[in-house]
């Protein structure tokens, strides 16, 4: 995750909607695309980029926190970046369920 913190940390004060929310990790994986998307298991192993569905089921999974008032800041990003990265350091997501329980920013 090449200067992730350096990217991220643009956004510190950034809150926005999910539409919002979806732009700006897009821009952020088209940094480094093969180390920020998740990739398909199936062959031939796709690139798989940020899209509505993974950001609700992130949400309901408590993978990252519900959005306040429809609202996404700073600390969704974050929670976002380490599910990525715990993802593809092989840990399934039933291992990362509830990380937004688990821990904070």
């Amino acid at each position: 995750m090449l200067h992730i913190y350096d990217d991220l940390i643009k956004y510190e004060k950034w809150t926005g909607n999910r539409e919002n929310f979806l732009s700006v990790i897009a821009d952020i994986e088209k940094v480094d695309p093969d180390r920020r998307m998740l990739q398909s298991k199936k062959s031939p192993y796709p690139l798989l980029p940020i899209n509505m569905r993974r950001i609700q089921w992130f949400a309901s999974q408590k993978i990252i926190p519900e959005a306040e008032n429809r609202t996404y800041g700073f600390e969704h990003l974050v929670y976002y970046w380490l599910a990525i990265k715990l993802r593809k350091n092989k840990l399934t997501f039933d291992q990362i369920k509830g990380l937004a329980d688990q821990l904070t920013t």
